[in-house]
């Protein structure tokens, strides 16, 4: 067995940058509690499914850019007017003039942590996709159907109206269904 020895790490180093006379702090390291931060803030607005596809990316890029500078410098992302309204960061002048790249050339793992929005964006993507796929359909129908069944009153009557109501419900609408599962998959 290996003899184990106490090591204390040091704190997160923050790193200087001098940009057009103002002092900046960046934190070196994205720890994981921000980690997490960063992840459920980009996924949230990513997958709100009450805005459109480049609303929801655009929106969710630029609070993971405004979550970087938050979480792991110095500056203070609030911006408010005479009114005492926050206006925000100006965040084109931020990412325009070279200061965003400065800072996240300083944090060692931003590339990592980029990388783990991109793959969480690929999985959640291609669940969403799974759920949506026919398979999904009939998995969630055969579930409703069973649930359905479970709780019927099978009398010789009530078996008679559900028969009809099938043979009613017929080819005509199974074909609906299936042309509706297939348009939504080409408008992905």
């Amino acid at each position: 067995m290996i003899e184990k020895t106490k090591f204390d790490f040091p704190i997160i180093k923050e790193v200087p940058i001098n940009f057009e006379g103002n002092i900046i702090y960046v934190n070196s390291f994205i720890g994981l509690g921000d980690e997490i931060t960063l992840y459920s803030n980009y996924l949230g607005t990513y997958f709100d499914e009450s805005e459109d596809l480049v609303s929801r990316y655009m929106s969710a890029k630029y609070s993971f850019i405004l979550g970087i500078i938050d979480l792991c410098t110095n500056i203070d992302i609030k911006n408010e007017n005479k009114e005492g309204v926050d206006e925000g960061i100006d965040t084109d002048g931020l990412i325009g003039n070279g200061l965003w790249d400065d800072i996240v050339s300083k944090i060692t793992n931003y590339k990592e942590v980029k990388n783990g929005i991109d793959k969480l964006v690929k999985n959640m993507e291609d669940r969403i996709a799974l759920e949506k796929s026919i398979g999904g359909v009939i998995d969630n129908a055969v579930s409703k159907f069973m649930t359905f069944i479970s709780e019927i009153d099978l009398s010789s009557e009530n078996i008679e109206k559900l028969t009809k109501e099938l043979r009613e419900f017929g080819q005509d609408g199974m074909d609906k269904k299936l042309s509706n599962i297939f348009e939504n998959q080409e408008e992905k």
